[in-house]
């Protein structure tokens, strides 16, 4: 009966000590963000984006991404199959001022993705899958509205690891304050 309840006890510490740790890129998010374009089913939106998101590389040296008045645009692509958690998909994508460097951010229920496509690589992290219930932990967003338009206001409150999905990976590191603004006409 020892022996059993030791054998027990090392696999549970082997399964904690090998599972991954969700709490380091992910929390529980909310429906219902309070965009005005949330429920809609499709559609493509022009804007601009201002801003800075300040990148640490892998080894060390820091890159700042500069996006003031940079052109950005929504792209609203409907639900292929019958309506699960959302009725699209809402991809925003902007350009650094040079236009040789892309964002996209995109939501889908209360899960959201962020991409930063830096000279020929794609840094991304994405929590658009599954049960669509979590969100990029550190990355915080807020919609502001008027008449004609509405901001998305996307900020890292703390450090946020992207990664490249090539056979050796490569990361990069969003740093906090990192901050852009999109504004899209409605």
């Amino acid at each position: 009966m020892r022996k059993l309840g030791l054998i027990i006890s090392l696999l549970l510490l082997t399964v904690l000590a090998y599972s991954q740790s969700s709490s380091d890129y992910a929390r529980y998010g909310q429906e219902g963000q309070g965009s005005v374009f949330h429920h809609m089913p499709s559609g493509q939106f022009a804007g601009t984006i201002n801003g800075v998101f300040f990148i640490q590389k892998a080894d060390g040296t820091e890159i700042i991404l500069d996006f003031q008045g940079g052109k950005a645009q929504l792209d609203i692509e409907e639900e292929k199959e019958e309506e699960i958690y959302d009725v699209s998909t809402r991809t925003y994508t902007g350009f650094t001022t040079s236009g040789r460097t892309e964002i996209q951010y995109a939501n889908y229920a209360s899960a959201n993705a962020l991409k930063i496509m830096l000279g020929d690589k794609v840094y991304q992290l994405s929590l658009i899958d599954g049960a669509c219930d979590m969100e990029i932990n550190h990355l915080e967003y807020t919609y502001k509205a008027e008449k004609t338009a509405e901001y998305l206001i996307l900020r890292a409150s703390d450090s946020i690891s992207l990664r490249t999905y090539e056979q050796t990976p490569e990361r990069i590191t969003l740093l906090p304050a990192s901050t852009v603004v999109f504004a899209m006409k409605r």
